[in-house]
């Protein structure tokens, strides 16, 4: 027989009660509007804090080559974006197309701005004619490089510039020991090595004996005859018993 005295407040609740049902499906409604206003503020950009718009940078670092109009021109189409809206990466690519930047970063500042910092080119020669190689053997080509005209001149094949570089940063050493002032270094066909002089001689090597043919060359070129080593225009050490000596056309 039940109690029919018990008060109806004092029951406990019973399992499956509507509560836990009622907190899910209100907590699913309030993250579908945030989900809705995520979508719909980037579109009204100018009517909430949330959704500021980036309308201006500033570069992080003082440019010594890059243009900062060049800069300009490549920002300008993102300023007055929506601040999440930006495609960093997008930006990054296209400022690292521009001349003398090695390498771009770009960063949001909140809530307004773009920090922009770019790395330039550091050239360690010259490439052939119209370029530039920086210390990690990548080759570019400026549009101006009137400031580099001095430096030595590498060569060859582009998909060859590290080994050319690295090739140079070997044998430069063994020159200066002999006090024989270089102007430039070249690959050829065939795996040669082409030396120049800044006095307008030549010296040619095979790749695979480089190191041993300079050093009979600088055992004997002291005792070349000063007019005949003022009368060469190159020497040619790919021969196991000596080497020939080119002369001057007249």
């Amino acid at each position: 027989m039940t109690n029919s005295s018990e008060h109806p407040l004092e029951r406990p609740l019973k399992e499956g009660s509507k509560l836990p049902k009622v907190a899910f499906w209100l907590l699913i409604s309030t993250l579908a509007v945030v989900f809705i206003a995520w979508l719909w503020l980037p579109q009204k950009v100018g009517e909430n804090w949330f959704a500021k718009s980036i309308d201006h940078y500033q570069l992080q670092a003082v440019l010594n080559e890059v243009e900062k109009e060049d800069v300009d021109r490549v920002l300008q189409p993102y300023l007055g974006r929506s601040f999440w809206d930006l495609p960093i990466e997008e930006v990054q690519v296209r400022l690292t197309q521009l001349d003398w930047v090695a390498q771009a970063e770009v960063t949001r500042v909140w809530p307004d701005k773009l920090a922009v910092h770019l790395l330039e080119q550091k050239p360690v020669a010259r490439w052939g004619l119209g370029g530039l190689i920086n210390q990690q053997g990548q080759v570019f080509f400026p549009y101006n490089l009137d400031a580099y005209r001095d430096l030595i001149v590498l060569d060859g094949d582009l998909q060859d510039s590290k080994a050319v570089l690295q090739r140079w940063v070997e044998l430069s050493p063994l020159f200066a020991e002999q006090q024989i002032p270089l102007k430039g270094l070249a690959s050829l066909p065939g795996k040669v090595w082409q030396i120049s002089l800044l006095n307008g001689q030549e010296i040619r090597v095979e790749d695979a004996d480089w190191q041993g043919q300079l050093q009979r060359f600088f055992q004997v070129y002291p005792q070349i005859p000063e007019a005949l080593r003022n009368s060469a225009q190159s020497f040619d050490l790919r021969y196991s018993n000596g080497f020939v000596i080119g002369k001057k056309t007249p």
